[in-house]
């Protein structure tokens, strides 16, 4: 089940031991070290979150269907390119078919790493059930930051400094 509030998709569709912060993968919290990832892209290629470390990175949940997913992906590819050698952002669809990703990247020129999470297991273990939410994690691993709803620049900008990107 999906709900729109205010610019913000909720998917309900989880169970209370998805929620929970007990487990092999709790749910990260600011301070604490996120889960990592090893998931196919768009171009086949398998990205693993621990080739990134040293790197501060921006996660990004977002699926096709999604409005304001759609309306801040330009933002975070400008974000990208900005920061091009001192910053990684990740676009991390949420359980969809890869030809409809690979169609709706191809067909909007996204330039930024697409990640394909078509079981929806990365986004459980980052407890994501809103659309988009967004990720600031600092060089070392560690989440500084998380964004419920849709991102602007003045945000991304507040957020970037705590994981120590500045212009």
């Amino acid at each position: 089940m999906v709900f729109l509030f205010g610019g913000i998709i909720l998917w309900i569709g989880f169970s209370r031991s998805d929620i929970s912060t007990s487990g092999e993968n709790p749910l990260p919290k600011i301070g604490s070290p996120v889960p990592s990832f090893e998931l196919p892209d768009v171009d086949g290629r398998m990205i693993s979150s621990k080739e990134y470390l040293g790197t501060p990175l921006i996660i990004n949940f977002w699926a096709t269907w999604c409005a304001p997913c759609k309306l801040e992906m330009p933002l975070l590819q400008k974000t990208a390119k900005k920061f091009d050698n001192n910053l990684t952002v990740f676009a991390v669809n949420f359980d969809e078919p890869e030809e409809t990703v690979i169609k709706y990247v191809r067909q909007n020129s996204i330039d930024i790493p697409v990640v394909l999470d078509e079981s929806g297991a990365m986004a459980n273990s980052y407890g994501v059930h809103a659309f988009p939410v967004t990720f600031f994690i600092d060089k070392g691993g560690i989440l500084r930051s998380t964004h419920i709803g849709q991102l602007d620049g003045v945000l991304i900008q507040s957020y970037l400094k705590t994981i120590g990107i500045t212009e």
